[in-house]
């Protein structure tokens, strides 16, 4: 069963079809008005509202882009294909089915064409680079689809041997303050590096067009280096809703409570939007660190046990933090001192304290900042 969302799908069926014909297998959702469009990796498509079709069959080996209207399923009926079938990849751009039964980490599935592989993409836009030793991809799975470029015509066969992600893991998460944008159907892959980076764990970059359109996001959890997909528009939609081709791309950071407009360092091309290609940049949080006693950011909010607070001094000097619950009653007060200028951590061990929620008091020198957490047992 194939459960499809709403807007673009990258899909694929391990299953060895009794009729492959694309608009027998689709004409449901077609008819009711749920598909909008299905590609293959060549550009082929089916468009039911014209009755046009010129994909030759549905492949199993392959994956697909499906537009949907509307959330909707589609269930495929045969034999399941053997987790080892070789799937044959054209030189350049693919898009493969996952077959075996079990989820794997994107480096281990292909470790097997690692050589020949330039980038594999999900429909999210998320990537794994080899060349860089990259990925922010989660685990792969059946019923999803995997866009691949390779060097040279091969065979895929999926690796089902030793987990070997652990010396590539990237953390993945959601930004909050950019908007999280959804596939338009095609995208470019961004590698962000960090130079010089001072920042606070909860910052996010962002890229945009020169007109203020958002078409990529990104949270910079963790050391790095990051990845975002840059979107492009889709020309499906009436409205602009992506990049254009050969459009400069614009980026902010969002950090310590602010938006900066950032200037990155272009490692690999430049600033100049294009589908399906691969840009790396670098940043550096000079120039937009502040200039007085910041509360970047408290988080987890809500808490079960243990709550972290990130700050910057822009000098050298000591810390007071006062906990209060609701009713103004002192909980904890902690000193820190020798505090050298920079971004901080510090992290509360809420044991033995009730659920509820909390005034988490800090002071440097005359400035106080206060916010609230909530703590769930």
């Amino acid at each position: 069963m194939l459960h499809l969302q709403y807007n673009w799908n990258l899909i694929s069926s391990p299953i060895i079809l009794g009729d492959d014909n694309v608009v027998h297998l689709w004409w449901g959702l077609g008819q009711e008005g749920s598909l909008a469009i299905l590609k293959d990796y060549a550009g082929r498509f089916y468009n039911p509202e014209f009755d046009f079709c010129n994909i030759p069959r549905w492949d199993f080996h392959q994956g697909y882009q499906a537009k949907m209207n509307d959330l909707a399923e589609l269930e495929f009926t045969g034999q399941m294909a053997a987790a080892d079938t070789p799937i044959p990849m054209v030189s350049g751009w693919n898009i493969v089915a996952y077959l075996p039964a079990d989820d794997i980490d994107a480096i281990t599935g292909f470790a097997n064409i690692v050589d020949i592989m330039t980038i594999a993409k999900d429909g999210m836009g998320r990537f794994y680079m080899p060349e860089f030793g990259f990925s922010n991809m989660v685990d792969l799975t059946r019923g999803q689809g995997y866009q691949v470029n390779v060097r040279q015509q091969a065979q895929l066969v999926w690796n089902l041997g030793q987990n070997l992600n652990a010396a590539y893991a990237a953390v993945v998460s959601s930004p909050v303050h950019f908007p999280i944008l959804k596939p338009t159907g095609g995208n470019m892959s961004l590698l962000i590096l960090g130079a010089d980076l001072s920042l606070p764990a909860n910052s996010e970059l962002a890229a945009f067009t020169p007109e203020g359109l958002c078409v990529g996001s990104t949270a910079l959890t963790g050391e790095g280096p990051w990845g975002m997909a840059v979107w492009a528009d889709d020309a499906t939609t009436p409205e602009l809703d992506g990049s254009n081709p050969q459009t400069p791309l614009q980026f902010k950071i969002w950090s310590w409570g602010q938006e900066f407009a950032l200037k990155p360092t272009w490692q690999a091309g430049n600033n100049s939007f294009e589908i399906d290609q691969f840009r790396a940049i670098s940043i550096s949080s000079k120039g937009f660190l502040p200039h007085e006693f910041t509360l970047s950011g408290l988080y987890p909010n809500p808490f079960n046990s243990q709550v972290t607070l990130s700050f910057f001094m822009p000098d050298a000097g000591s810390l007071e933090l006062t906990i209060h619950n609701m009713l103004g009653r002192e909980i904890k007060h902690l000193r820190y001192t020798g505090l050298t200028a920079g971004l901080h951590e510090i992290t509360w061990d809420a044991e033995g304290i009730p659920s509820g929620v909390y005034i988490f008091r800090l002071e440097s020198g005359a400035v106080t900042r206060l916010v609230k957490a909530a703590l769930l047992r």
